[in-house]
Parts: structure tokens; sequence; C-alpha cells
């Protein structure tokens, strides 16, 4: 006997992004949709008997009835049975987003409410699910408990669906409640543990995965945008687990020093080794020490690379001006913006001086400034 499936978690459906500025915000809680689609058809080329979310299905339990149709007609495109977990983010509480979803049209029957600690029988009876329904948004034991005294009924694969931390698996920044024991997989003899929670892609044991989100949604490189498919077969000991790309966007967070007009190009080269900049979400903290001219050339480039990513963030807090002799003697032949300039300058030197945080940018756009006389002239 033989089943596979796709294993996905954390879609975080409705997530705001309010802390992205500009379009992008909407662009991201759009491809957010667009990955349901995307994970269908995977199930769709791999002729999958199920999709199985392990929780997060959405951000909240307070989106609107309108998001929840668009989930909805969003999994229309695989036929198959979906079994949705409530996770933290939505747990399944008397009113949620799970009882407005039951009475909505477009919810159809292949789509499978796992609101209860019941098993779940799919794909011919060959698929067992063991869900562990999140009821609170914090649980104090272990839901994953009941598997050890569950008796299957037949021979079909029992997995496990469950959202939480394994117990002294993940980093100490991960979340403390919702635990679950690292033995689960044997104590309940389990042919799989489909885990959710972890929004990157990682293995605990050969037969428990977290999927990690299919839809990058942080800065954080832990193999992100990605699912899980799972081939179990009786004449095998461990399930065959391969991981999928599912996701659009992809974040990176890049530190840079710059000090020459070679470090500026160097970091044009390193933008342009990304494919597909419009699909990239770059955070980019510079520091480094840059005379007015290349200070200059620099603003042109990210202005440039701004209009090619998806989103280009820019903190250059660190980023220091220090004129070079060229740049003073074009100030010298400026009259009245020397003067200007040697008052920023004795600004920028006084860190006591209130105005002092503002004094590079003052600089930069006294040196715009001469750049735009130079021109008239």
């Amino acid at each position: 006997m033989k089943t596979s499936f796709i294993h996905t978690a954390d879609w975080q459906i409705g997530k705001q992004f309010a802390n992205i500025k500009g379009d992008i915000a909407a662009f991201l809680r759009e491809a957010r949709f667009d990955v349901i689609k995307t994970l269908a058809g995977l199930a769709n080329q791999h002729k999958a008997d199920a999709i199985l979310v392990a929780g997060d299905v959405f951000d909240a339990n307070e989106v609107s009835d309108t998001t929840i149709r668009k989930t909805l007609n969003a999994m229309q495109e695989y036929k198959g049975p979906w079994v949705l977990l409530p996770g933290n983010h939505d747990p399944a509480l008397a009113q949620s987003v799970w009882t407005r979803m039951k009475n909505l049209p477009e919810k159809t029957d292949n789509i499978i409410l796992a609101l209860e600690p019941e098993s779940i029988s799919v794909a011919n009876d060959k698929l067992l699910i063991l869900p562990a329904p999140l009821k609170l948004r914090h649980e104090y034991k272990d839901l994953t408990e009941w598997y050890d005294t569950f008796q299957a009924p037949s021979s079909a694969f029992k997995v496990g669906l469950a959202h939480g931390s394994i117990e002294g698996f993940l980093p100490e920044s991960a979340e403390i409640h919702n635990m679950i024991s690292y033995q689960r997989t044997e104590k309940a003899e389990l042919d799989y543990l489909a885990l959710g929670d972890w929004h990157g892609q990682m293995k605990v044991s050969t037969k428990a995965w977290y999927a990690g989100t299919p839809e990058q949604d942080r800065f954080q490189d832990n193999e992100p945008g990605k699912a899980l498919l799972v081939t179990l077969n009786k004449n095998d000991d461990v399930p065959r687990v391969e991981s999928l790309d599912t996701g659009k966007y992809q974040w990176h967070k890049i530190q840079f020093a710059i000090f020459t007009a070679n470090d500026i190009e160097a970091l044009n080269d390193d933008f342009s080794k990304f494919q597909s900049a419009k699909n990239q979400v770059i955070s980019l903290s510079l520091d480094g020490n840059l005379s007015l001219e290349n200070r200059q050339k620099l603003e042109q480039l990210l202005d440039s690379w701004k209009a090619k990513f998806a989103m280009l963030e820019i903190d250059d807090t660190n980023l220091k001006l220090s004129p070079s002799e060229q740049d003073l003697q074009d100030f010298q032949s400026a009259g009245f913006l020397s003067n200007t300039l040697e008052k920023l300058l004795a600004i920028k030197e006084n860190e006591s001086n209130e105005q002092h945080p503002f004094a590079d940018r003052a600089i930069q756009m006294l040196w715009q400034e001469l750049q735009s006389n130079k021109g008239v002239g």
C-alpha cells in the first residue's frame, strides 16, 4: 500500500504586513492567496491523495468573510481532500474563523476542518489523520498525547497533524507554549508527523518535519517558501520526503560596508546576481564612509534598484559623510554654499549639538544644491 500527500503550514492568510511601507504590502497579501493555487497545482501534478495544512491557515480569527471566501476559491483548483488544522493564530474558539467558514457556500465537502482531536480518514481509507487542533492561542499541555492511546481501526497509514514547538528542539526564541514531545512519533507509532508553527522548513526526524510557510513573510533565512511532498509506502521503513519550491517573493537582509566608488560597484554587482529582481524584498543596512561625490553615486544606484526590486528598504544610519579635498574645493568656488558647509561640518563634529543627527543629510542636500547650480551655469 502506498500514498502521498502535500504537507504545508502557516499560510497566515490575511496578514497585513503593517511594518512594510508602500504598495508592496498589498502584493505580499495577494501572494498568500496565489500560493494556495500553487499548492493545488503541485498536488495535481504529483497526483497527491491529500493536502494537509498544519495550522495557522489564517493570520487571525478576525479576518473578513471576503478573505475566507477568497481562500476557499483558491482551493478549488485541487479536488482532493484539504485537511485544515487550527493553529495559535486561528484557534478553534467557540466563535472563530472556522465557525464562519462552515456556513459559506464556497466551503465544499473536500475541505475538511480538523476542529476536534478525532481521526479523519481520507484517500480511500489509506490515510488516517490524527489532528491536534488548538482551541486556545496558548496551550500548556501536549495536545498530541492522545495519539499514544489511539487504536487504529485498520492498517491505514497514521499521520499526526499538529501545530507547536517540538520540546527541546527549536531555538530558545521559538514559542514556549504549545509544546509537542520529541518522542511522539515513536510513542504513537506514527508513520509521519506533519508539523506547523516554525516558518522555515525543518527536519525533526525521519518521520517528523516542519513544512515551513509556503510564502516567505519575514527576513529570516531558514528555508521558507516551500512545501513537502510526503510519500508513504508499507514496503519502506521511513517516508520519502521531497521539498517543493512554492514561494514567489524572497526576502533578504543584507549588510554592506562602503568606502569607495569600487564598493558601490561591488554592491551593484551583488544586486545584479538576484534572479527575478521584481520578486526580491530587500532590507539593506549600510555602514562606512563616503565622499559627497560618491554618496551621490550611491543614491543614484539605490534609486535605480528601488524601481527594480519589489522592495528596497535602506538603513544608512551608520554610513557617514567625509567631504574629500575635491568636494571642499568645489564648495569654495560656490560662495555662500561654502559658508553653509562650514557651519554644517561644525555641527557634524559636535555630537552634543541637537542638530548633529541631521548634519550628514543636510550636507548631502547642500551637495545636491551645488551640483544643481553647476548645471544651471
